[in-house]
């Protein structure tokens, strides 16, 4: 029987140790060269996700679950400065007192400049994945869209991502993409929503085989080619009571190749395993805790694709969390046929042994920088702390650039309720923007930006 999750909120001690970060009008030197660690929010919540707007590079935009103010129900945080300064409004017009949501908006900008939101809410008898639209880059909202109401009996909406196709050479160019898992008592699959009218109207089918007795499914993330190929990467496991913590996984893929109207079978990105610690939560499912805490991290297979018409074009990209050696590392892969094979999963940067890594995220800039952000605890090898960093590539992810730190404060994982989806990015030109919670100078937990700089050939 299900158990109803509740809202997962960050309460965070955290504490100093390293230097002040330069600047963003200082020069630095070093890699990566960081010139900016803005707080946009003193709110502090788990999930984040951040979009720029691809018709003004000025503006950002991130989507935060925590409570900000009166958004008791996610905000989206916005600025007109690169990240210099935000402002701050709720997505949720018209909603009734009854239904909630434990999950950040996911954000994205359509071809024209639109900022839409997409987030899950539920209620007494059922749950839906809505979307909404503002024409002034977060400040006011229109009403809400429905993408799709859960098909399974007792289901749970979770793991909402949104991606634009903003390509010029796409044959789809500005249809967006939202994918969600539907989670339901005893069958689960991830769906796909498409619409062509920025987020008004939209079309949603299983991107996946519908997923039965003690199998799960989950985490799923999408990448859009500039050829209009679309890409779906997810979790799957099976445990007693669909509980898969100490268990092994599989990463899959699917792609679309008619613009979300069908899907091909799954392929197998990689095989992992999953830590045994449970997290300390009334979740009905489980996958592992950051190790010797109980603080959930996600799972998520993150999976970016080049489009910069460089050498490595049309490159797949994921990056991917497994237990091994009584510690999470975080492995790079990449598929040059479109997904069918992959290459052996390697680590992006070798750690000490006790020190965990987590929550990777992956992206690859326009002129073909790949860049990989994580939590890592290196530098605290009792796991007292995490701090986020960065590596960069320029050869096709064969090789990266030592380790940068972009924050010099460490949080203290061993408190935190709620480590998901911690940290995520975007590129602003050749600038790589990430969103993360960390401590502001009096060591409380705020959501925060650094904008660094690849120090690369």
């Amino acid at each position: 029987m299900h158990r109803m999750l509740s809202p997962t909120l960050l309460m965070a001690a955290l504490t100093c140790a390293g230097p002040a970060f330069a600047q963003a009008d200082q020069r630095c030197t070093g890699s990566p060269c960081v010139r900016q660690d803005a707080q946009i929010s003193t709110a502090s919540a788990g999930h984040a996700s951040i979009a720029i707007n691809p018709a003004d590079a000025r503006q950002f935009v991130v989507g935060n679950a925590g409570k900000y103010g009166n958004c008791s129900r996610g905000a989206v945080h916005f600025s007109t400065d690169r990240g210099q300064t935000w402002r701050h409004s709720c997505t949720l017009p018209g909603v009734a007192d009854d239904e909630f949501s434990t999950e950040a908006p996911a954000v994205g900008f359509d071809k024209e400049g639109a900022l839409v939101a997409v987030q899950p809410f539920y209620w007494s008898d059922g749950a839906k994945v809505w979307a909404s639209r503002s024409t002034d880059g977060g400040q006011t909202w229109d009403g809400w869209y429905t993408i799709a109401s859960s098909q399974f009996y007792y289901s749970w909406i979770k793991s909402v991502h949104l991606e634009p196709d903003t390509w010029v050479s796409s044959p789809y160019r500005g249809r967006l993409y939202a994918s969600f898992t539907d989670d339901g008592s005893d069958q689960a699959a991830i769906r796909v929503g498409r619409s062509d009218d920025g987020g008004r109207h939209w079309q949603t089918v299983n991107a996946t085989p519908v997923a039965t007795g003690q199998e799960m499914l989950d985490f799923g993330d999408l990448a859009v080619g500039r050829d209009g190929g679309l890409y779906l990467s997810y979790l799957s496991c099976t445990g007693q009571d669909r509980d898969c913590h100490g268990r092994p996984a599989e990463f899959r893929l699917v792609r679309s190749g008619d613009g979300g109207k069908t899907w091909t079978a799954p392929t197998v990105l990689a095989q992992a395993v999953l830590p045994p610690d449970q997290v300390n939560s009334n979740l009905w499912y489980s996958y592992g805790a950051l190790p010797g805490t109980t603080a959930l991290v996600s799972f998520t297979p993150v999976i970016a694709i080049d489009n910069s018409g460089g050498p490595h074009q049309n490159r797949l990209f994921t990056v991917l969390t497994t237990y091994a050696d009584k510690r999470l590392q975080v492995l790079l892969s990449t598929s040059d046929d479109q997904g069918a094979t992959w290459s052996t999963p390697r680590p992006v940067a070798a750690g000490p042994r006790a020190a965990d890594q987590f929550m990777p995220w992956v992206s690859v800039s326009r002129k073909g920088v790949v860049a990989v952000t994580w939590m890592d605890q290196r530098k605290h090898p009792q796991q007292t702390g995490y701090q986020p960093m960065v590596a960069f590539s320029t050869d096709g992810g064969t090789t990266f650039t030592a380790p940068g730190v972009l924050q010099g404060q460490a949080s203290q994982p061993e408190v935190l309720q709620d480590l998901d989806g911690l940290a995520s990015h975007a590129w602003s030109g050749q600038q790589l923007n990430t969103v993360f919670v960390g401590p502001d100078a009096a060591g409380a937990p705020t959501l925060r930006m650094t904008i660094a700089t690849p120090q690369v050939p």
